[in-house]
């Protein structure tokens, strides 16, 4: 026996043996891997390793071709978002799916009630996404168009969206891709405030500070597989750089070096999409040889 040992998490999430094949390209080869209630698991790989396939199996979006999903103990239907949703599991894409010219309110209760039911659950659905707000300290307001809001305050409605469906599984699908660094932060602590009461995440990116800073274990796939895991709290960023690439891995030396004559010189650019809205405007930039530059920037905003 033994005694006074705390029993184990109760696993809210298993896979067993996914493969997924998109022609010749084996996206996810014979993965399994669990989740245990109030845990951040972070799925960490380089572009291409398979993390994103993997979650659109587990949320229905993509159908197996071989393997199973479990949530809760319980088998789910393969390709069925709404058996996903309704087992209790969440996604927030990188690429939010918000109507922006509805209100917060009306993306967040969007497909939740029946068409037939009086308008009065509008002001039940508001005090409940009120109360939902305040105990995970997220200002959001509920009239507030959607297209008029900040890219985090976006990703927090689509994080309010999963948590008003009651999710218990959270997937974030690369969630700091278009924040600022305050906004990642802002993140972070939310979703210690969901684990802390009991919401399981997992967390996919290829950032490894954030891995590091965010999770309580780390899966590693490559090629589609699962190469390695590790608890976050004996790896290092060297160790998982190695799984992820698959050999012995080196931060690179920078040596200093004079820049060269200049040979790109942008002045006063202004460029407009074929809408008229303006993307670039009075831009001045100089390159000059042998120099990386790097623009940095909030997804929008003009560097791509």
């Amino acid at each position: 026996m033994n005694e006074g040992k705390s029993p184990e998490p109760e696993t809210v999430l298993r896979l067993r043996g996914i493969s997924k094949q998109f022609g010749d390209l084996v996206a996810n080869d014979d993965v399994s891997l669990e989740l245990r209630r109030g845990e951040v698991v972070a799925l960490l790989g380089e572009n291409g390793a398979g993390k994103t396939t993997l979650m659109n199996i587990i949320f229905g979006h993509y159908t197996a071709d071989e393997g199973v999903v479990e949530a809760f103990g319980q088998a789910l239907p393969p390709g069925t978002p709404s058996a996903a949703i309704a087992a209790g599991i969440g996604m927030v894409h990188q690429h939010f799916t918000l109507a922006e010219n509805l209100s917060v309110l009306d993306n967040i209760t969007v497909g939740t009630d029946p068409v037939w039911r009086p308008w009065q659950s509008r002001a039940s659905a508001r005090r409940r996404f009120l109360d939902l707000c305040q105990r995970l300290e997220l200002t959001v307001r509920p009239d507030a168009l959607v297209g008029e809001l900040s890219v985090g305050e976006q990703q927090r409605v689509e994080i309010l969206k999963a948590l008003f469906r009651e999710a218990r599984v959270l997937i974030l699908d690369e969630p700091t891709a278009v924040l600022t660094p305050q906004e990642s932060e802002s993140l972070f602590n939310t979703m210690r405030r969901l684990t802390e009461s009991g919401l399981s995440a997992i967390f996919i990116s290829h950032k490894m500070e954030e891995v590091l800073g965010v999770s309580d274990r780390v899966i590693v796939l490559r090629d589609g597989k699962v190469v390695g895991s590790r608890a976050t709290a004996e790896t290092d960023r060297g160790e998982l750089a190695e799984m992820m690439v698959g050999r012995p891995f080196s931060e690179p030396a920078r040596e200093p070096q004079e820049a060269g004559r200049p040979i790109l010189d942008l002045r006063e650019v202004h460029v407009r999409d074929s809408r008229g809205r303006e993307l670039l405007r009075d831009v001045d930039l100089k390159i000059r040889a042998g120099e990386i530059i790097g623009i940095a920037g909030v997804s929008g905003n003009g560097q791509g």
